[in-house]
């Protein structure tokens, strides 16, 4: 497939797929920030990885489908972050994703700015947490185990987004109480201490939420 071919059909599939255009925004994302703020390199895959999100599924299903598009997909996406000016949004309409994106944005609202790359403002259980801060948390694997983002119910995502600190809160203070240090893993002890404090918490919602 010629270069100017695999670019039509990415383009293509940036506009009708939208898993794959998460996907590729996301990535473009952690390219730009790799260039223009290493100190945080990493932090969006590690959070992404905490949120158990579906990074690179759509991805992996477009590549097996049309292996010839493996490598410009990748080189596509790099030509995007190489030429995105640093410290300003990106517009990425050429692209076939019809965002002007700012990426420090979307680092301060991830992981929900995944699934709403346009995300404004930045959601209110963020607020004084960079991004940075809530990928160093074991904790917030266990918020986001318990309520997912991605699941269909408008009527409870912001129940849902009110919760997760909370499961957070309740998350440091048993590890507290057993001494653990900041970065080490939840142990076997500590989960099952926290089971039936989360499974309080989530008795708060609305059925209909759980």
């Amino acid at each position: 497939m010629s270069e100017d071919a695999a670019d039509k059909r990415i383009t293509t599939l940036l506009r009708s797929d939208a898993a794959f255009a998460r996907d590729a925004t996301f990535l473009i994302v952690a390219s730009v920030r790799e260039r223009c703020a290493p100190a945080h390199s990493g932090e969006l895959a590690k959070m992404a990885n905490r949120a158990r999100l579906p990074i690179l599924v759509a991805t992996s299903e477009v590549t097996t489908r049309e292996p010839d598009l493996d490598q410009p997909i990748y080189q596509a996406i790099q030509r995007t972050a190489a030429a995105a000016p640093c410290g300003r949004a990106l517009d990425l309409t050429a692209t076939g994703l019809p965002l002007q994106l700012d990426p420090e944005r979307y680092a301060a609202a991830f992981p929900d700015s995944y699934y709403q790359p346009t995300l404004d403002p930045v959601p209110h259980e963020y607020a004084g947490q960079p991004l940075g801060t809530r990928a160093a948390q074991e904790c917030q694997s266990i918020a986001y185990a318990v309520l997912p983002l991605g699941r269909d119910g408008w009527q409870c995502r912001a129940l849902w987004s009110g919760m997760r600190p909370r499961i957070v809160k309740a998350c440091e203070q048993a590890r507290s109480e057993a001494g653990q240090g900041a970065g080490e893993a939840i142990p076997p002890e500590v989960a099952k201490r926290l089971t039936p404090m989360v499974a309080g918490l989530l008795e708060k919602l609305p059925e209909s939420c759980r």
